[in-house]
């Protein structure tokens, strides 16, 4: 569905973006953060989770946003929980293992930490492909892979495919994986597709 020169140019436009959310973030602790070079698969909805059910056997914590504008859709934060909570422990400067489950505090944390990274990386798509968009307010959750998956299929924009973004950063000497799932109509994906191949003529 992508050539591979349109995928090096969505890798780029993905590295660009996670490295402004890196900056946000350690502007925002004070702390170092070390990325790896992101990946980006692209696949159907209707196959998410089959790409994803292997790396994600428990429970799943997510930070949604709905994004509206030429190109629209949905953007989701996956972390496995127990990752969850080690990027809760990072941003909020406590020792690994302060939070042991999601208290009021560590939902608020995570929730901004969600919005900081995903709006960094669709800030960073607007810009170079001259699309706006406008977020709604981020949700945060905990919930098995399969009903997050059937919640945005059954949620109230038509998605066809989705962006599958392996985000990884090393902070305070910790791991920290996770994606980056981008879902869009087809009319998005063709818009995007068409946003790229401009881009790539520039």
């Amino acid at each position: 569905m992508l050539t591979p020169e349109q995928y090096d140019s969505l890798t780029e436009l993905v590295n660009i973006g996670f490295s402004r959310a890196a900056n946000s973030l350690s502007e925002l602790t004070g702390d170092r953060i070390i990325l790896n070079v992101p990946k980006v698969k692209l696949t159907t909805v209707s196959q998410m989770e089959e790409h994803l059910s292997p790396k994600y056997p428990g429970e799943v914590s997510t930070v949604h946003q709905i994004f509206k504008g030429e190109i629209s859709g949905d953007a989701v934060l996956v972390l496995d929980s127990k990752s969850g909570l080690k990027l809760c422990d990072l941003v909020a400067q406590y020792e690994i293992g302060h939070y042991t489950e999601y208290t009021t505090e560590a939902i608020e944390v995570l929730t901004e930490t969600g919005n900081i990274i995903m709006n960094s990386c669709l800030g960073i798509f607007g810009n170079m492909l001259n699309v706006h968009f406008t977020f709604s307010i981020p949700h945060m959750s905990v919930t098995s892979l399969k009903a997050m998956i059937q919640s945005l299929i059954s949620g109230k924009n038509k998605n066809d495919y989705a962006l599958l973004i392996t985000m990884s950063f090393i902070m305070r000497d910790s791991h920290i994986t996770g994606y980056i799932i981008m879902l869009m109509s087809i009319s998005s994906f063709e818009l995007l597709i068409s946003s790229l191949s401009k881009l790539e003529e520039n």
